[in-house]
C-alpha cells in the first residue's frame, strides 16, 4: 500500500457543507484546489485587512514592544498595505476609470455598487471615493480598538498574549486508509492573569449585526473547534 491519505478540513469547509454539499465541492474540492469567484468583496476584504492589522498590534505586544504611537502606526500600515494589495489584484480598476477609455456607465460590469451616472460620466471620483472610505474604515478600527477603554487596554489588563495567529492542527480521525486533520487558526491565544487559565481569542468584523449573529454565537463551532485545537497542543 502507499502512503495514507490525509483529508484536511477547517470551520470554513464545514460551514459550506451544512450550508450546500455542492457548494463545498465546488468551493474546495473541484479540479483539486475548488473554484472561487473572481470577484472583489469590500467586506472580507476590510475584515482581513483589520485582522491583520490588530495582529501586528498584538505580535508586538507579545515581543515586549511598548504600545505607543509607533505602534499602532505600524499595525494600520501592514493593515492598508494588505487591502491596497486586494485592490491591486482585484478586477475592477481603482487605479482609474473602468475600461480603458471607455467613458460609458452603461458598459460597466462590476460586482460593485455603482451609483447611477449620466452618460458619459467618468467613475474614477466614485472609485477614489470607494478606496479612501474603506482605508479609513480600516485605520479607524484598528486605533479606537488601540486606544479604547474597552479594547487593548481591557485586554491587556486581564490576559497576557501566549500565541497570535498560530496554525493549529490535530487528528479527529484515523482509518487504515487515510486520517481526517482539522486546521484551525485563533486570532491570539491568551493567558488570563488571575488564575493562568487559557483563552482562545476571536476577533469579528462584521457588516451588520442582527438577531442571526446573535444565533450563530450560541452554537460557535469556530470558538469550540479552536479550544480542542489549543488544548490538543498545550494540554
Amino acid at each position: 500500500m502507499g502512503d495514507k491519505r490525509i483529508i484536511v478540513t477547517d470551520r470554513s469547509r464545514t460551514d459550506s457543507y451544512q450550508r450546500c454539499h455542492r457548494y463545498r465541492y465546488l468551493a474546495y474540492h473541484w479540479d483539486g484546489t475548488g473554484w472561487r469567484p473572481d470577484r472583489f468583496n469590500a467586506d472580507i476584504s476590510i475584515g482581513i485587512a483589520v485582522h491583520e492589522g490588530i495582529g501586528s498590534l498584538l505580535d508586538s505586544i507579545r515581543n515586549g514592544v511598548t504600545v505607543d504611537k509607533g505602534t499602532v502606526n505600524l499595525a494600520c500600515k501592514i493593515a492598508l498595505d494588505r487591502l491596497e494589495k486586494d485592490f491591486e489584484t482585484s478586477p475592477f480598476d481603482f487605479a482609474g476609470s473602468v475600461g480603458e477609455g471607455d467613458q460609458s456607465s452603461n458598459e460597466i460590469t462590476t460586482d460593485l455598487i455603482m451609483p447611477s451616472f449620466a452618460d458619459g460620466g467618468l467613475v474614477d471620483e466614485y472609485t477614489r471615493y470607494f478606496t479612501s472610505e474603506c482605508k479609513s474604515l480600516v485605520e479607524l478600527l484598528i486605533r479606537a480598538w488601540a486606544i479604547s477603554d474597552q479594547g487593548l487596554r481591557k485586554l491587556l489588563s486581564e490576559y497576557e498574549i501566549i500565541d497570535v495567529e498560530r496554525e493549529e492542527v490535530f487528528k479527529i480521525y484515523e482509518g487504515r486508509d487515510y486520517d481526517l486533520v482539522f486546521m484551525s487558526r485563533p486570532d491570539a491565544i491568551l493567558r488570563r492573569r488571575l488564575d493562568n487559565e487559557l483563552f482562545a481569542f476571536s476577533l469579528k468584523t462584521t457588516k451588520t449585526w442582527d438577531y442571526r449573529k446573535d444565533i450563530v454565537g450560541e452554537t460557535d463551532m469556530q470558538g469550540m473547534s479552536e479550544v480542542v485545537a489549543i488544548e490538543n497542543r498545550l494540554g
